[in-house]
């Protein structure tokens, strides 16, 4: 409610009009109009896609899980060679992320340690194209989609 009446107080002195004269009623007013006008934005569970219907009989294993996974968080795990000191793999990952990142996925990385990663897809389709693009890497030892 403060924060409301802040921004209309700023709001007020923007159009040149004097704050200071401002009654408890007109404070009250503005408010009820905020009030109003609010959508509650807020709301997670708004954000959420509704599910999409899919018909599984029609479609490959690969290709249903890429669908059931749209839009939804997924986790990689990564595994590099042992035999590269840790630094060197981080920046091997890090590289890797990078060309990922090229292609347009939305990708953070995790150190989990004993050169592991794990890169969090925010949209988990995309994953199963980048399992091929990490294992074409000699480095990389292998790629564990979490399902």
């Amino acid at each position: 409610m403060r924060l409301l009446l802040i921004f209309s107080l700023a709001f007020l002195s923007l159009v040149n009009c004097d704050f200071k004269f401002l009654s408890d009623k007109d404070v009250d007013r503005i408010a009820e109009q905020w009030d109003e006008d609010d959508d509650d934005d807020d709301d997670p569970r708004k954000s959420i896609p509704p599910p999409r219907n899919i018909d599984p009989t029609k479609m490959k294993p690969e290709d249903l899980m890429k669908e059931t996974k749209k839009g939804q968080t997924l986790m990689v795990f990564v595994q590099i060679k042992k035999s590269l000191h840790p630094q060197e793999a981080d920046r091997k990952v890090s590289l890797l992320l990078g060309g990922l990142h090229n292609a347009g996925m939305e990708v953070s990385k995790f150190d989990v340690g004993d050169n592991r990663f794990i890169l969090m897809f925010t949209d988990g389709s995309r994953a199963y194209e980048a399992k091929d693009f990490l294992l074409s890497d000699p480095n990389c030892e292998s790629v564990t989609i979490d399902e």
